[in-house]
């Protein structure tokens, strides 16, 4: 049982790195250059839910500013 918990963790955390890294993406192709604070922030958030919700945030956004105000509502959100 340790094993299958192990790999569900080990799932669940690649899920969010590759949610992670899909949001810079948009993000990047949309506005350029990201800045670090956005980074940080979007490290700090652990729900897969809320990074797939940010996504897209990320897609519709009308600038960086707007999808970093979303994003500091999340980050001030607990996570469920």
């Amino acid at each position: 049982q340790g094993l299958q918990q192990g790999l569900q963790q080990g799932l669940q955390q690649g899920l969010q790195q590759g949610a992670l890294r899909m949001i810079l993406t948009v993000l990047r192709a949309r506005f350029g250059k990201v800045p670090r604070r956005v980074q940080q922030a979007l490290q700090q958030v652990q729900s897969l839910e809320q990074l797939e919700a940010l996504s897209a945030v990320a897609a519709s956004a009308v600038d960086i500013e707007a999808f970093e105000q979303a994003l500091q509502q999340v980050v001030q959100q607990p996570s469920s």
